[in-house]
């Protein structure tokens, strides 16, 4: 699990310090370096939970605890869901929406 942890650390730092390069590297052109740049930041804040997240997710599958796996799929199936619908079409903020979405809670 820390090994985890700090790769987990590692590309977010990256992702958060070096948006630009890590968009370049991507294979953004020109035209899309700010679009995928504001998604990397968005994304980035997630790396780290959903690591954490999927760690929880295996140890409750060897512990015997599969409901508790699947109650928790379907809850942020759930939670996402309206999600959606508030940060992209009530807030409007597009990208940036989905990309927090995009982090497990």
């Amino acid at each position: 699990m820390l090994t985890v942890f700090g790769l987990s650390a590692l590309v977010t730092a990256v992702c958060l310090l070096f948006p630009t390069g890590t968009a370049l590297c991507l294979g953004a052109d020109g035209a899309s370096v700010q679009g995928l740049r504001a998604y990397i930041l968005g994304t980035a804040a997630g790396i780290l939970p959903q690591m954490l997240c999927a760690q929880l997710s295996v140890f409750l599958q060897l512990e015997q605890q599969n409901k508790r796996v699947y109650v928790g799929i379907v809850l942020m199936m759930a939670v996402n869901a309206l999600l959606d619908y508030l940060f992209i079409v009530v807030l409007r903020w597009e990208l940036l929406g989905l990309n927090v979405l995009s982090i497990e809670l």
